[in-house]
């Protein structure tokens, strides 16, 4: 008990405000973060499963074989592996919601464009 009492003194030393209830953020403010949350957990899933459900077509389309149209989800993967840390850590610095928030705002609407049905002649 005393360590606890340790430890809320260092951090009242620091200026970081103690927690009340152990709980964190409040209830109504959970639902929506777990929603967004889930969404866009929804939509990197998606966005792998179209890069490897349009394969077989770009396979026939380019003319390559198996063993090379592979490394078009591999890098797909890589890429998305590769930003997810950069912008971790990006979100450490600046602030975890406000880049969530610019990621969304400058990546849905290009591939909302790209999803968009095109005519054709």
């Amino acid at each position: 008990m005393s360590r606890e009492k340790d430890d809320e003194k260092d951090l009242a030393e620091r200026g970081v405000p103690p927690v009340r209830g152990g709980r964190g953020m409040h209830a109504p403010r959970r639902a929506p973060a777990l929603l967004a949350i889930l969404c866009m957990t929804f939509m990197e899933t998606l966005d792998g499963t179209i890069v490897n459900v349009a394969l077989p077509t770009m396979q026939a389309e380019l003319g390559v074989g198996a063993t090379q149209i592979q490394l078009v989800a591999s890098v797909f993967l890589v890429v998305t592996c590769a930003f997810l840390l950069v912008f971790g850590r990006l979100g450490d610095i600046v602030g975890k919601v406000r880049v969530f928030q610019a990621g969304e705002r400058t990546g849905r609407p290009p591939a909302l464009l790209a999803g968009a049905p095109r005519q054709t002649c």
